[in-house]
Formats: C-alpha cells, structure tokens, sequence
C-alpha cells in the first residue's frame, strides 16, 4: 500500500453516537423439540403450512411439548377458511381454555415443494408474514420449529430466524416524539437436539444472524435518516463509529476535502463543490490473518442528498433522494460482518461521500475534470453524478491496494428502475467468473440481481469531441445503466470487476415493511466468502 496523506477523525469518532432508527432487541431461546415440559400458555406457535404431492397441507409443527389441541385440529380449521399453502395467506387462530390462558396459532404460506424442495427465500416470507400478525395482534413471545422441508442446514436456517425477525418487525421511530409500544419480544427456536452439535449449529446460526441483523437495521438507519442529520461528515463518522468492535484489525482514514484535493480525486470534489457541506473520503483497510487471502476492494456509493446539481431532479425524483448513499451503507456494514465473520479475504472498503446541489460554484454541464487516473471528463450531465465518485474511489483503491478483485454498488440509475421495476438489481463486469460467483451469491441471499452486457457500441455513446469522455450519452439516452458500467469500466484497467447498480430495487414487504430496503450487504458478505474460497 502506497503512503498517503492522511488525517483521522478521532474525536468526531468518538463523541458522535450511531445514528439509530430503532431501539428495539429480540430475546431468542432454543428448545429441544424432544422436550416435554413445554407450555404454550398465553404465546403463540408459528406454523409455516406447505403442500406436497401426497398431501394439501403439512404443517411445520415439531414443536416441544404437549401439542395444543387447537394445533392438532388445524389442518381441518385452515380447509374451511380455503387456505392456500401456495399463496401469500395467513390465518390466525385461538383457543381461550379459561380467563387467563389464551393459546394462539398463526399459519402462514410457505409453498409447494411438490417439484422440487422449497427455497430459502419462502421460509423467509412465511415466518417475516407470520411475524408481522403476531406483532398485530400484540403477542410477545412466539415460537417457531426449524421445518423439515427446506433443503438448508439447521445453522443456516436458525441464522434466517434470527434475521428476518429483526428485519420483518424493523420501524424506524427515532425521531417520532410518541411510539407505540413494541409486541413481540422473545422466539423460542424448537429442534431436534440428536447430539450436542445440533444445538450448537442453531445457538451459531442465531448469533451469526444477529450480527447481520444489526448490520442491516443499522444500514437502514443510515439510508432513512433525513439529509440535515445525515450529512457527509457524519456518516463518515458514524462509519468509523460502527468498526470500533474490531479495531484491532480494521485500519480506518478518513479524508477530508483538503486531503482530497491534494490526492487529485477531482471527480469527488467536482460533485460536492455545490454543496456546503464537505464531502469525505472513507477507507477502511482489514487485513486476514491467513497468507494468500486474497485482497477484494468494496467501493460504495455516498451521495446522502441528491438534487441532480444544475441538472435538477424533479420534486417526484427528489423526495427520495436521501437515500443515494445506499452504497457506502451497505460496503460499511458488510465490513462489520465480515470481520466478524473472520473471512478470510482482505478487504478494502472506499467509500466517498458528498452532496449533490446547488450553489453558485456547483458544477455546470459542459465543464471539463480530470480524474485521479489521469482521464479527462466531459460533465454532460451533473445528475450522472455517481459513476464520477466512483470512478475515482475505484481508482484510488486500484492505485493504492492492488486488489484482486473490485465491487462498486449504489444506486445509479433510473433506466436499472424502468428496465426490472424494481425486482432486480443489474450487475455487470469485466470478469465471467466473478459475474457467476455474483449470481451464485445473490440466489442464496435472495437479492435478485439480473446480467446486463457491456460492450463497444455502448461505450462509444460516452465519445466527447473535446475530453476523454463524457459523464453519459449526449444524444442516446437509451441502455442507461450499460452507459454508467461502460463509464466506470474506463477506470478499472484490467482489475476483475462487478459493479451492482441497485437503483429502485425493493425486497420482499414480508421482511421489508418500512423504508428503504437495505439490499446488497448479504450479497457482498456472500460474495467474499465464495471469492476467498476460490484462492
């Protein structure tokens, strides 16, 4: 790594707290389904209901203890309310035994695995929609039996449980003056305990999902955070604030516009010069332990306001533009998790963030900047404001780490929006094995993401008649997020390299109820597990 100049943040660091969303935690226990001591008295069972070739219903229900009646009774209950395991249905019973003992089930649709054995994804619907009825109908403790018929692990399944508990039941209220009280405070995990080991995979899978939990909830704090709290500087802080559990092993710098304009990242300084707040630049450097690991660099976009510059969004397109750092959210908090984790993979995170609007030095179309490696640009647009800040985090990471592969993601787009409609975010690259690797990863995580070709024609939209190339098509404004991979392909050299264009994307409302979804750090935590595999 290449000495640079450099000025720690340390008493922003310290003295400024996380910004947070939510205060809420979750109590989980874990009970041996042999067990016959259970009470379900005044609590609630989670049954996820499947169909398979032989049978319309099946239940999920290896639950401890004595069976309540009302459980033994339901498939009959569920046929006359035409419940359908294959829908998106959820159904609610109870059992009042006498004035003080209440027994309630909630039967949620988990699929039909007559083809083939049910995913992942639909155990995360089914328990997130059962979740959301039990915090409905004010129930605290709920319990839920690791089902039998998804074709994962028991520690991977508990992780889930773990997850989507925290996610499905996500509020940010932080700034609300009076809160409704929170329902569902404690689930109770049931399993077959055969050995010692089997209890040990769902304790694991339950803490291993707790930290991504946090790291999701936190990034949703960040992205829902309006833009006069959330500023440049106090992301950046707040980004050294959520690494200081492994300070040991995290180094972090954080760059401010002086040391910017000196390092020559004049893309970055070209964005934020409209802006009266001062835009920063956060690197954050993990070393493994393991020799050979590889070196994988995570570039996140950090607009935390975007108006367009001249380029003016319109009120419809800016009403949600507190959201654009998105990217620089989820490289942070994927580095939490990663180290964790302890991957090993070396991971460098750049992160730069700024503003995007208006005064009488912001940038103008047709200005003229030259970039950190060197390339002039044409700003035809000042709303293509992302790929510039990118381009230089990519080439200052490349300049100063070497990394062995590069990933950039943000939300870059309005043609990623118009093209998938939100059910997919678009990723392209330089590498197939690293595109394959992406797919892998983000079908396991269940964040969609869909390949979309970079090629001459596409980059020969970005020819200027007086730089090296312009932000975007002067002429064409079609294929809009290949013109944005074709920019930032221009700054990567030969580095294998994805980017992920996260524009409008949304997940699942069984577990993403409120705001803006935090899509992306599962897949970039999943991606560097398999990438540390290949070496």
């Amino acid at each position: 790594m290449k000495k640079s100049l450099y000025i720690l943040i340390v008493s922003i660091t310290v003295s400024l707290p996380l910004i947070a969303g939510s205060d809420r935690e979750f109590i989980f226990d874990i009970h041996d389904a042999t067990s016959a001591t259970e009470s379900y008295c005044n609590e609630a069972l989670i049954v996820p209901v499947y169909q398979t070739a032989t049978a319309d219903c099946m239940l999920c229900n290896d639950f401890a203890g004595e069976i309540p009646p009302l459980l033994t009774n339901l498939i009959p209950l569920l046929k006359a309310r035409s419940f359908k395991p294959s829908g998106n249905d959820i159904a609610l019973f109870t059992d009042l035994h006498d004035t003080d003992t209440l027994t309630t089930v909630i039967a949620s649709s988990l699929g039909s695995n007559v083809a083939q054995p049910l995913p992942l994804e639909a155990f995360r619907r089914s328990f997130g929609r059962a979740l959301q009825e039990a915090e409905k109908n004010n129930i605290q403790t709920v319990h839920v039996a690791i089902p039998p018929c998804i074709a994962d692990t028991k520690q991977q399944i508990a992780q889930e449980i773990a997850i989507i508990t925290h996610l499905a039941l996500y509020e940010y209220n932080a700034l609300k003056t009076v809160k409704k009280p929170y329902a569902v405070k404690r689930v109770c995990v049931h399993a077959h305990m055969e050995t010692p080991q089997a209890f040990k995979e769902v304790n694991i899978g339950l803490r291993i999902g707790t930290n991504m939990a946090m790291a999701l909830c936190q990034a949703r704090d960040w992205i829902n955070a309006p833009a006069n709290l959330l500023t440049p500087m106090t992301l950046a802080a707040n980004a050294a604030q959520f690494v200081l559990p492994y300070i040991a092993k995290i180094e972090t710098i954080i760059f401010e516009k002086e040391d910017i304009a000196r390092m020559g990242l004049r893309g970055l300084l070209s964005v934020a010069q409209g802006s009266d707040q001062p835009c920063a630049l956060v690197v954050h450097y993990l070393k493994s332990k393991r020799p050979q690991a590889p070196t994988i660099a995570l570039i996140g976009k950090g607009i935390t306001f975007n108006a367009g510059g001249l380029s003016i969004k319109t009120h419809a397109e800016m009403a949600t533009m507190k959201t654009d750092m998105s990217g620089a959210a989820a490289v942070f908090t994927a580095l939490n998790v990663i180290a964790y984790r302890n991957i090993p993979a070396n991971i460098v995170v750049v992160a730069p963030l700024t503003e995007n609007v208006i005064n009488g030095s912001a940038a103008k179309p047709g200005d003229v900047i030259t970039m950190l490696n060197g390339k002039t640009v044409e700003i035809v647009n000042t709303d293509a404001d992302g790929r510039i800040i990118i381009a230089d985090a990519l080439a200052y990471a490349i300049d100063h780490y070497k990394p062995d592969y590069i990933i950039d993601i943000g939300s870059l787009t309005k043609s990623c929006l118009h093209t998938f409609g939100g059910s997919y975010a678009a990723i392209m690259g330089n590498d197939a094995n690293l595109i394959a690797r992406a797919q892998k990863a983000a079908a396991h995580t269940g964040e969609a993401v869909w390949h979309l070709p970079l090629n001459k024609e596409y980059a020969a939209r970005l020819k200027s008649d007086i730089a090296d190339l312009c932000n975007t098509s002067k002429f064409d404004r079609t294929a809009g997020a290949q013109n944005a991979g074709c920019f930032l392909q221009e700054f990567v050299g030969s580095t294998p390299w994805l980017h992920i264009d996260t524009a409008g994307v949304k997940q699942a409302r069984e577990y993403n109820p409120q705001g803006h979804s935090s899509f992306g750090i599962r897949l970039l935590v999943e991606l560097v597990e398999l990438l540390a595999q290949d070496k």
